[in-house]
Protein backbone atom coordinates (compact mmCIF):
# COMPACT_ATOMS: atom_id res chain seq x y z
CA UNK A 1 0.00 0.00 0.00
CA UNK A 2 2.73 2.74 1.04
CA UNK A 3 4.47 1.61 -2.28
CA UNK A 4 1.02 2.69 -4.22
CA UNK A 5 0.54 6.27 -2.26
CA UNK A 6 4.27 6.84 -2.93
CA UNK A 7 3.94 6.16 -6.88
CA UNK A 8 0.99 8.34 -7.11
CA UNK A 9 3.14 11.52 -4.89
CA UNK A 10 5.87 10.89 -7.46
CA UNK A 11 3.16 11.21 -10.44
CA UNK A 12 1.36 14.22 -9.29
CA UNK A 13 4.96 15.58 -8.63
CA UNK A 14 6.14 14.55 -12.26
CA UNK A 15 2.69 15.59 -14.11
CA UNK A 16 2.53 17.94 -17.18
CA UNK A 17 3.51 21.21 -15.69
CA UNK A 18 1.08 23.77 -15.32
CA UNK A 19 0.45 26.93 -17.69
CA UNK A 20 1.61 29.94 -17.13
CA UNK A 21 -1.13 32.33 -15.64
CA UNK A 22 0.23 35.73 -16.59
CA UNK A 23 1.75 38.37 -14.66
CA UNK A 24 -0.63 39.90 -12.03
CA UNK A 25 -1.93 43.30 -12.77
CA UNK A 26 -1.93 44.00 -8.84
CA UNK A 27 -0.61 42.78 -5.71
CA UNK A 28 -1.78 43.37 -2.23
CA UNK A 29 -3.53 46.63 -3.64
CA UNK A 30 -0.99 48.36 -5.18
CA UNK A 31 -1.15 48.04 -9.37
CA UNK A 32 1.98 47.03 -10.86
CA UNK A 33 3.62 47.97 -14.06
CA UNK A 34 6.15 45.74 -16.07
CA UNK A 35 9.82 47.49 -15.71
CA UNK A 36 13.59 46.33 -16.89
CA UNK A 37 15.43 43.81 -14.98
CA UNK A 38 18.20 45.33 -11.97
CA UNK A 39 21.22 43.65 -11.19
CA UNK A 40 19.94 42.13 -8.22
CA UNK A 41 16.62 40.47 -10.69
CA UNK A 42 19.32 39.25 -13.22
CA UNK A 43 21.19 37.51 -10.92
CA UNK A 44 18.02 35.96 -8.74
CA UNK A 45 16.70 34.57 -12.53
CA UNK A 46 20.04 33.38 -13.98
CA UNK A 47 19.71 29.75 -14.09
CA UNK A 48 16.36 29.84 -13.07
CA UNK A 49 13.82 27.02 -15.14
CA UNK A 50 10.74 29.25 -14.81
CA UNK A 51 9.08 32.46 -15.45
CA UNK A 52 9.78 36.09 -14.23
CA UNK A 53 9.19 39.38 -14.37
CA UNK A 54 10.29 43.03 -12.46
CA UNK A 55 7.08 44.65 -11.73
CA UNK A 56 6.50 48.58 -10.48
CA UNK A 57 4.06 50.47 -8.39
CA UNK A 58 3.94 53.14 -6.11
CA UNK A 59 7.27 53.30 -4.11
CA UNK A 60 8.20 49.68 -4.55
CA UNK A 61 9.60 47.00 -6.47
CA UNK A 62 8.61 43.77 -7.20
CA UNK A 63 10.41 40.17 -8.34
CA UNK A 64 8.12 37.89 -9.29
CA UNK A 65 9.13 34.07 -10.08
CA UNK A 66 6.50 31.24 -11.23
CA UNK A 67 7.64 27.78 -11.52
CA UNK A 68 5.40 24.68 -12.47
CA UNK A 69 7.13 22.48 -9.68
CA UNK A 70 9.55 22.33 -6.74
CA UNK A 71 13.20 23.70 -8.47
CA UNK A 72 16.35 24.49 -7.15
CA UNK A 73 17.27 27.08 -9.22
CA UNK A 74 14.78 29.70 -7.39
CA UNK A 75 17.31 31.08 -5.20
CA UNK A 76 16.75 33.05 -1.92
CA UNK A 77 16.20 36.63 -1.97
CA UNK A 78 20.08 36.71 -0.16
CA UNK A 79 21.78 34.32 -2.08
CA UNK A 80 20.96 36.17 -5.44
CA UNK A 81 22.05 39.73 -3.93
CA UNK A 82 25.04 38.60 -2.48
CA UNK A 83 25.69 37.17 -5.71
CA UNK A 84 25.62 40.21 -7.36
CA UNK A 85 27.78 42.16 -5.24
CA UNK A 86 25.98 43.34 -2.39
CA UNK A 87 25.93 42.79 1.32
CA UNK A 88 23.16 41.30 3.15
CA UNK A 89 22.36 41.72 6.55
CA UNK A 90 19.54 40.34 8.61
CA UNK A 91 16.79 43.08 8.43
CA UNK A 92 15.93 43.86 12.65
CA UNK A 93 12.36 45.45 11.69
CA UNK A 94 9.34 43.13 11.83
CA UNK A 95 8.50 41.12 8.18
CA UNK A 96 5.29 42.32 6.47
CA UNK A 97 3.37 39.15 7.61
CA UNK A 98 4.68 35.96 9.29
CA UNK A 99 5.32 34.19 5.62
CA UNK A 100 8.21 36.55 4.82
CA UNK A 101 11.53 37.34 5.81
CA UNK A 102 13.28 40.23 4.73
CA UNK A 103 16.93 41.00 4.27
CA UNK A 104 19.04 44.61 3.85
CA UNK A 105 21.23 44.44 0.89
CA UNK A 106 23.83 47.19 0.84
CA UNK A 107 26.39 48.38 -2.17
CA UNK A 108 28.42 51.80 -2.65
CA UNK A 109 25.31 54.18 -2.79
CA UNK A 110 22.57 52.01 -2.52
CA UNK A 111 20.90 50.02 0.88
CA UNK A 112 17.82 48.17 -0.28
CA UNK A 113 15.48 46.63 1.96
CA UNK A 114 14.32 42.81 0.74
CA UNK A 115 11.17 41.35 1.47
CA UNK A 116 10.30 37.36 0.44
CA UNK A 117 7.73 34.86 0.21
CA UNK A 118 6.92 31.37 -1.81
CA UNK A 119 3.38 30.74 -2.10
CA UNK A 120 1.25 27.55 -3.91
CA UNK A 121 -2.20 28.17 -5.59
CA UNK A 122 -3.78 26.17 -2.55
CA UNK A 123 -2.96 29.44 -0.33
CA UNK A 124 -0.24 27.38 1.17
CA UNK A 125 3.03 30.44 2.24
CA UNK A 126 6.51 30.27 3.04
CA UNK A 127 8.74 32.76 4.62
CA UNK A 128 12.43 30.71 3.62
CA UNK A 129 13.06 29.13 0.41
CA UNK A 130 14.49 26.30 2.76
CA UNK A 131 11.54 25.53 4.08
CA UNK A 132 9.44 25.68 0.77
CA UNK A 133 11.80 23.28 -0.97
CA UNK A 134 11.85 21.01 2.01
CA UNK A 135 8.04 21.04 2.44
CA UNK A 136 7.64 21.31 -1.39
CA UNK A 137 10.12 18.10 -2.23
CA UNK A 138 9.67 15.62 0.85
CA UNK A 139 5.61 16.36 0.87
CA UNK A 140 5.62 16.52 -2.84
CA UNK A 141 3.30 19.34 -3.09
CA UNK A 142 1.51 20.00 -6.38
CA UNK A 143 3.04 23.64 -7.69
CA UNK A 144 2.70 25.74 -9.44
CA UNK A 145 4.57 27.97 -7.11
CA UNK A 146 4.91 32.14 -6.97
CA UNK A 147 7.97 33.52 -5.42
CA UNK A 148 7.31 37.50 -4.68
CA UNK A 149 10.69 39.46 -3.42
CA UNK A 150 9.84 43.06 -2.81
CA UNK A 151 12.36 45.73 -2.54
CA UNK A 152 12.60 48.95 -1.58
CA UNK A 153 14.95 51.76 -0.72
CA UNK A 154 16.00 51.04 2.88
CA UNK A 155 16.48 54.29 5.04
Amino acid sequence: MALVAAAIAVQVCLAQPAEFPGWPREWEGVTLQRAPLGAGDRACIKGFSGESARMVGSDKSYLFRWTSRPSRTLQSVSVCYEQAGYRIDPDRRPPPGPDWTCYLAGKTGERWRLCETVYNQQGKRWATMDKWMEEAINDRLPGPFWSVIVAERAR
